[in-house]
């Protein structure tokens, strides 16, 4: 029997438990209104992961499992984190990512408008959008 390991860097939209709870409660209110299948849907649910999956399926990101070892950098400073998603973790990837000689972004400006228009209508305006933008290297064994 072997183990596979993989090593993964990725930049993007880190949907804690924390951030998925404060955008579904800002979403609902919303969804009374306008959506009344994905108000009903999300009303009376406990499990946050039910939701951070709705937001990796509708918004095209990942869901990452088995990961084993994990540094996190906050896009703004480059600060390293003290955040530890956990072995399982739900992201928005960056549509561009830095490559040798260029930048993916003029601005950190354009990665906050980035988001901002992904997540349109469903983001809280007081939602610290800093806290989550992050630069993620770990491994992942399976």
């Amino acid at each position: 029997m072997s183990i596979i390991t993989n090593v993964f860097h990725i930049y993007g939209f880190l949907i804690t438990e924390e951030a998925a709870t404060a955008i579904q409660s800002y979403a609902k209110e919303k969804w009374e209104k306008n959506n009344p299948k994905l108000f009903q849907a999300f009303s009376a649910e406990d499990d946050i992961s039910l939701f951070q999956e709705y937001l990796v399926d509708t918004y095209e990101g990942f869901h990452y499992g088995n990961a084993e070892y994990m540094s996190v950098w906050s896009l703004k400073d480059h600060e390293e984190l003290d955040l530890d998603p956990g072995d399982s973790f739900y992201i928005l990837e960056l549509k561009n990512f830095p490559e040798l000689y260029s930048s993916a972004y003029a601005s950190y400006e354009d990665i906050l408008d980035e988001f901002q228009e992904k997540l349109a209508g469903i983001l809280p305006p007081d939602l610290p959008l800093d806290s989550y933008l992050v630069e993620i290297m770990g491994e992942i064994w399976g």
